[in-house]
């Protein structure tokens, strides 16, 4: 790699450019160290045992190698490898940033992709307002011993209605304050033999507790959002009853984190 700087703050007159100076000058030094050399080979030695062209009383210039001389004309510098990396040789760094964060995976939440798949022969209808919380939920959900929750299940869908104890204090004029939504479901999926259907996760469940230690909620009860923590989980989902038939659950054991992000649920099995 050639860098060129041309960071001067000299001026310049005309149309002398700074690369030109720099071989002016490199042409003349190098036409006066010839022009020396010259005459001091045609005129020899003087009387006084000093080289002719040296002034008495002073050391003689030492002679100049002009074969191993440089040409001053141009200015290269060596290939900055402070910055950069070598591309040839692959991204090492990216790399190593790849190991680390393989062995030491980020914390909770654990934004997860929970994927039904249909590996039956005949399609699966997939829908909402069934079951969970909230009135378009699927009925997902996530049982485990590492759950924050007592109760050790809890559905991966929040419900429609959600009073957050982070949001409960003692001198508001109303100490627990409600957030709720009205949504509106889908219409009902058939989910084809070899289909999928892929719900995300944020990783975080929501569940009716008592408030926090350091809470001021007069409240008894209040609705904590938590994440999920690492370790081995049952997710499962729920099919209705039809046409006489008993509820289907179906489940599917996976850690979290989960391999590539992604826990996948099958469905229409026998």
């Amino acid at each position: 790699m050639v860098r060129a700087r041309l960071g001067y703050s000299h001026s310049f007159v005309g149309d002398v450019k700074p690369a030109a100076v720099k071989r002016n000058i490199a042409s003349q030094a190098m036409a006066s160290t010839v022009l020396l050399l010259t005459t001091a080979l045609v005129l020899g030695p003087g009387c006084d045992g000093t080289r002719a062209g040296a002034h008495p009383g002073l050391d003689a210039a030492p002679e100049m190698d002009t074969a191993a001389a440089a040409d001053l004309s141009v200015v290269e510098t060596a290939p900055d490898t402070s910055e950069g990396r070598d591309l040839a040789g692959g991204d090492t760094a990216s790399t190593d940033v790849a190991a680390a964060d393989a062995a030491n995976p980020p914390g909770p939440p654990y934004v997860t992709t929970i994927r039904l798949m249909n590996v039956g022969s005949k399609p699966v209808i997939v829908q909402q307002g069934m079951s969970g919380p909230g009135a378009c939920s699927y009925g997902f959900q996530i049982a485990g011993g590492g759950l924050p929750n007592i109760r050790r299940i809890a559905h991966l869908e929040r419900p429609d209605s959600i009073c957050a104890c982070e949001r409960c204090h003692a001198g508001a004029a109303r100490p627990l304050v409600c957030d709720s939504n009205d949504p509106i479901c889908e219409q009902p999926l058939s989910l084809a033999p070899g289909a999928t259907l892929d719900f995300p996760w944020d990783g975080m469940i929501v569940f009716n507790g008592p408030p926090p230690l350091g809470s001021d909620c007069p409240i008894t009860a209040c609705d904590l959002v938590a994440p999920v923590p690492a370790g081995l989980y049952q997710f499962s989902l729920t099919f209705p009853a039809q046409a006489g038939a008993d509820p289907v659950t179906y489940r599917s054991e996976s850690a979290l984190p989960a391999p590539d992000g992604r826990v996948v649920i099958a469905v229409g099995g026998n």
